[in-house]
């Protein structure tokens, strides 16, 4: 029995000996991390005593005096605090730069509604005004230069006003500008440098894990400062698209009234180009009228001192050439 031949089959000696050396890689896979992880966490382990010592052993150092010379070691909770306070301080002058900033835009935008006010109310004062110089009787009296010169200086008043106001706006819209974008990239290039110098780690060491945390904030407030960019440019925008009914056609309607009232003035006092032609030849037509009155009545004139000779007896050589002109 124990000298039978035994025969096993080679597929089946190919399976078993895969299979077992599948379980043998897993094996030792196995093992392998769980190596590595003793020895990751006793590596840890060693450090955080190697520090522990260490800390313990400055601490204990004194000086010949008995002093600690603390100057020498920092601990590593105060280094993450200090970086911590030195990030809150950014953090907090950063925040009261964007509050300025949106103290100012927001007076801009009160300067510039005030402004508006201001040349609606100069408007309609002027517009009042022009209201009164419309011929009745009571304007009748006044003379008609004096109502179109002064028609011609509120005009003049009216373009006066709306041109200050675009000088304000051309001032203020600037400041807005830079205050929606170059002085918001100040803030942001303000942010971007903290993070270049935690990672640079020439003043102090920053962590990994600490950079990564202050860059993450770094982002918000960068996210936050451009949100407000971006809604302050939406603003100037806005206001330079309403800039035409805030002068334009304010002052064009002023045009309107205050020619319309010009042009009354002139039918009714026969000025301006329009009136002059017509005028003028009015005129003529009343000289000519008043010639041929006045031809028959010089004649009449003659005649009655005619007559008055011949009754008085007056020598009628005299006036024989008289009444032959009378005659014929």
């Amino acid at each position: 029995m124990l000298g039978q031949h035994v025969h096993v089959e080679m597929a089946w000696l190919c399976d078993y000996v895969h299979a077992f050396r599948v379980k043998l890689m897993e094996f030792l896979q196995c093992e392998k991390e769980v190596q590595l992880d003793d020895s990751e966490k006793a590596a840890r382990m060693g450090a955080e005593m190697l520090s522990y010592e260490l800390d313990d052993r400055l601490r204990k150092h004194n000086t010949r005096k008995g002093l600690v010379r603390s100057e020498w070691y920092e601990p590593r909770l105060k280094q993450i605090m200090s970086h911590k306070s030195k990030f809150e301080r950014h953090a907090v002058a950063i925040a009261k730069k964007s509050a300025a900033q949106d103290g100012r835009f927001d007076a801009l935008m009160d300067t510039l509604i005030e402004g508006d006010k201001r040349l609606r109310a100069t408007i309609d004062e002027l517009l009042h005004r022009v209201s009164q110089l419309k011929p009745s009787a009571e304007s009748n009296s006044r003379n008609p230069e004096d109502i179109m010169s002064e028609l011609k200086g509120l005009s003049r008043r009216a373009r006066d006003t709306g041109d200050e106001f675009k000088r304000v706006y051309r001032e203020v819209s600037k400041e807005m500008a830079a205050l929606s974008g170059p002085l918001v990239e100040q803030l942001i290039a303000a942010n971007s440098d903290v993070t270049r110098i935690q990672k640079e780690q020439k003043h102090e060491g920053y962590s990994g894990a600490e950079i990564e945390f202050y860059s993450a904030e770094i982002a918000k407030l960068d996210e936050g400062l451009k949100a407000k960019a971006a809604d302050r440019l939406v603003q100037v925008e806005e206001l330079e698209a309403a800039m035409t009914n805030m002068v334009e056609r304010v002052l064009e309607e002023f045009e309107k009234q205050r020619n319309e009232v010009y042009e009354e003035v002139c039918i009714a006092y026969g000025l301006g180009k329009e009136h002059v032609v017509a005028r003028r030849q009015l005129r003529e037509k009343v000289h000519e009228l008043s010639e041929l009155v006045t031809e028959p009545l010089s004649k009449i004139v003659e005649l009655e001192e005619y007559l008055s000779r011949i009754i008085t007896g007056a020598n009628s050589d005299e006036v024989c050439t008289p009444k032959d002109q009378y005659i014929t």
